[in-house]
């Protein structure tokens, strides 16, 4: 009778232990893949160093699409040998005027629209991709290469800066970022303003 009192005794404590125990070590696998994925999405927005040209570059575009008025963006396409793409799937979109493009996919705003978005843009990170040996190209927004059904709240934050909320949830649905996209070349050279990742049908 007193052994298995004893027995009672002893096994109660071991069973309490054993449970706080293992609840500590589930607790800490939270903690620690929490923390894990709180430094992933701090990262994720990390600045990618731009070349000086590339930086050059962003700051024209930038300075023009602020004064308000698009056309004054036509000084700073006329800094590249090649007119930027203004809308992929144009065959003629290497020799049309970009200024025009835009304006058409402004919604009416004669270039506003664009311009606003160009400035949001601008003003995030942007990531780092090569084109051809000894040439890369510093592509924004940041995520525009990443699964958009997995961005980061703060990620998520800067998506919806740059489009509505209808048009982030279908971007979340196919996992591809749909919005404007603007590539500089490391050698100073602006590429495309443009959307990419959707069927485009010429005029």
């Amino acid at each position: 009778m007193e052994n298995d009192l004893c027995r009672r005794i002893i096994k109660r404590p071991f069973k309490l232990s054993l449970t706080v125990f293992l609840f500590l070590i589930f607790f800490e696998n939270i903690s620690h893949a929490n923390s894990r994925q709180a430094n992933e999405c701090h990262n994720a927005k990390a600045d990618t160093p731009l070349p000086l040209r590339v930086k050059a570059m962003q700051s024209d575009i930038l300075n023009a699409a602020e004064t308000g008025n698009i056309f004054n963006l036509q000084i700073v396409l006329e800094q590249s040998e090649l007119w930027p793409i203004a809308k992929f799937g144009i065959k003629t979109s290497q020799t049309s005027n970009p200024v025009e493009r835009w304006i058409e996919q402004s919604h009416g705003t004669q270039g506003a629209y664009i311009l606003a978005q160009i400035e949001q843009i601008l003003t995030m990170p942007a990531f780092k991709s090569p084109l051809v040996k000894g040439l890369d190209l510093y592509i924004w927004p940041y995520f525009a290469n990443k699964d958009i059904s997995q961005l980061c709240p703060n990620e998520l934050v800067d998506l919806l800066k740059i489009s509505t909320p209808k048009a982030a949830l279908k971007m979340q649905n196919s996992g591809k970022y749909s919005g404007f996209q603007l590539a500089i070349g490391s050698d100073g050279s602006w590429h495309y303003f443009a959307r990419k990742n959707i069927a485009v049908s010429p005029k």
